[in-house]
């Protein structure tokens, strides 16, 4: 079974998951990394070149592929799992976690980052668009609020992997 983490861009499903594959001794795939990889150039090009539809195709491509895999935590881009494609694909090769970080804590993650396509002056729209579709999609939220670690989280997020606690 995976553990696939989802959420807004910068809430640290990168930084988690990496602890939560070390921890567990489990593949850790980023989706983003994966598609930049593969397109051989960074998702700001793909957006500016070929559009978030092209994107979007590629982000789905990877997400059915992950989906006939296991063992892995899989952190998705910070719209993946806003479309019921990648969704149906990926919650049936494991739970899907949001991790759901307040937009101010974001903000101070990510200030001005070019390499995030969709941070811009629309980011608290986008957000407040989002964060109700993650919360349906998924099997298992997390709240971060304040100050708390990534291996704090990771931690809350290995025990409802392996107990199965609902929090």
């Amino acid at each position: 079974m995976n553990i696939i983490l989802s959420g807004f861009m910068g809430c640290g499903k990168t930084t988690i998951g990496k602890i939560i594959a070390r921890k567990l001794d489990l593949a850790f795939i980023d989706t983003d990394k994966l598609i930049e990889e593969r397109e051989g150039r960074k998702i700001r090009e793909i957006f500016d070149t070929d559009g978030e539809g092209y994107f979007r195709d590629k982000e789905h491509e990877i997400c059915a592929e992950l989906s006939r895999e296991d063992n892995k935590v899989i952190a998705t881009g910070g719209g993946a799992l806003t479309f019921n494609r990648n969704k149906e694909v990926l919650s049936k090769s494991g739970r899907i976690i949001f991790i759901d970080v307040d937009l101010d804590t974001i903000i101070k993650r990510i200030g001005n980052d070019s390499r995030r396509p969709l941070l811009n002056s629309e980011t608290r729209t986008l957000f407040n668009k989002r964060n109700p579709i993650y919360k349906k999609n998924c099997d298992f939220t997390i709240t971060v609020r304040g100050d708390v670690s990534a291996r704090e989280i990771a931690d809350n997020i290995i025990k409802y992997y392996i107990k199965g606690e609902k929090r």
